[in-house]
């Protein structure tokens, strides 16, 4: 996403609770939640201004059930879908107090391994 300033510490804060509060999700199921900056300043005639691109980047430890998926393909296209919608651009800027821009080419979402509650049996010989 692209907004007009660095985040603060306050903001990545809120940033995490309000991207878990719109997945459904407790921000304690984030394993891993990193905000990077990328900042590009460009030239007006005279003035220069700048433009912040937050990169997100988090891991999620859940079961389908618990984030209301039935299948790893729902959970990917419903995941990308809260990601991609108005609704979710508005609570950012409502609750992060700055206008953004969610760049929704850049969602990419990799479903790294599914874990069952059922044990594996192990043939014997």
């Amino acid at each position: 996403m692209t907004a007009d300033s660095a985040p603060t510490a306050g903001q990545k804060t809120t940033l995490k609770a309000t991207i878990a509060s719109s997945m459904g999700i407790s921000e304690a199921a984030f394993t891993s939640f990193t905000v990077n900056v990328s900042t590009t300043t460009t030239r007006h005639r005279h003035l220069l201004s700048s433009s912040y691109s937050w990169l997100v980047s988090m891991e999620i430890s859940s079961t389908l059930t618990e984030m209301g998926y039935s299948d790893a393909e729902t959970m990917t296209t419903g995941v990308s879908s809260v990601l991609s919608a108005s609704s979710f651009k508005e609570a950012m800027e409502s609750n992060l107090g700055v206008t953004i821009t969610v760049d929704t080419s850049s969602i990419a979402i990799k479903l790294v391994s599914i874990h069952t509650s059922s044990p594996v049996l192990a043939a014997t010989p």
